[in-house]
């Protein structure tokens, strides 16, 4: 694991200086509340994967949505509008 950045080594305006340099910052603190998944409602559709910014979602060995990886997600909320079968909800 990469060491956190902090807010002076990080580039002006989130400039993206290298591919693939997300890995290097955990933005999951940034947010007040986020997702959670909701036991035995996932159908494996993969709209939230799909659609998520920032690839939070965790894909279990039978196709479905298992948990978010909640270091990098921001709390945006869009999975939870996209998910055609509500199994995905706010934990605040």
């Amino acid at each position: 694991m990469s060491k956190l950045k902090s807010a002076a080594e990080m580039p002006i305006g989130g400039m993206i200086i290298q591919a693939g340099n997300s890995v290097d910052y955990h933005t999951g603190s940034w947010s007040s509340h986020q997702p959670r998944t909701v036991a035995g409602k996932c159908t494996g559709c993969m709209m939230c994967v799909n659609y998520c910014p920032d690839e939070c979602m965790i894909v279990g060995a039978e196709g479905k949505v298992t948990g978010i990886n909640k270091e990098m997600c921001k709390g945006c909320g869009v999975c939870i509008a996209v998910c055609p079968v509500k199994a995905l909800e706010w934990d605040e």
